[in-house]
């Protein structure tokens, strides 16, 4: 059987689209009052993240940025072991 390859910038740039969404997501959910716990862990993991301007901007390009590197290395080791 052989196995399509996955494209490593496609799949980089859709995980980090979607990673920068959820974090609006999150922020958005996160001003409304409601999952404080979410945005604590989410403050923990990414530098600079908070419920402020500034804080969510930097949390949604970390995010996206590190989904991306994520993505992209997938694609590697799955086009290189399939």
């Amino acid at each position: 059987m052989e196995y399509s390859k996955l494209n490593p910038t496609a799949l980089g740039i859709s995980l980090g689209i979607l990673a920068g969404l959820m974090m609006v997501v999150l922020s958005i959910v996160g001003l409304l009052g409601f999952a404080a716990d979410a945005v604590r862990v989410m403050a923990a993991f990414h530098i600079g993240y908070s419920l402020t301007a500034f804080g969510i901007l930097a949390g949604i390009i970390e995010g996206a940025a590190g989904s991306f590197v994520f993505g992209y290395l997938i694609a590697v080791f799955y086009n290189k072991f399939s």
